[in-house]
């Protein structure tokens, strides 16, 4: 309780919770161009892999190497790649390629059902 003529108590001081030496956060704005430059090349990668390793694969038949290891690979690809944004501090493109992965699905079962008359 405060007397009339005492000053009110004051806050404590705030906890600084970064390293030492290390640059100030960046503005929320600036991630946004890194999230849709991964969201994009992400996407991108898969809207050409995709119709491609399809059109392979049925060249070469079903017994074809090519489509399982992409159809792993890329998503592994993308996984890892965002990880190590996120882990390098790239945290808007991080982000991007990861949600780039579900973009990708998408955009495969959309080439299964156009491939497949569907």
């Amino acid at each position: 309780m405060t007397r009339p003529n005492e000053p009110p108590p004051s806050s404590p001081p705030p906890i600084d919770y970064h390293r030492p030496g290390a640059p100030p956060p960046r503005p929320p704005r600036a991630s946004w161009g890194g999230f849709c430059a991964g969201a994009a090349l992400g996407t991108g990668l898969s809207a050409i892999v995709w119709p491609a390793s399809w059109n392979a694969l049925d060249q070469s038949g079903a017994g074809g190497t090519i489509g399982p290891i992409l159809m792993i690979g890329l998503p592994l690809a993308k996984l890892i790649g965002g990880i190590t944004a996120l882990a390098l501090g790239r945290r808007g493109f991080g982000i991007g390629l990861l949600v780039s992965i579900a973009l990708g699905f998408f955009i495969f079962f959309w080439v299964c059902a156009a491939n497949f008359k569907i």
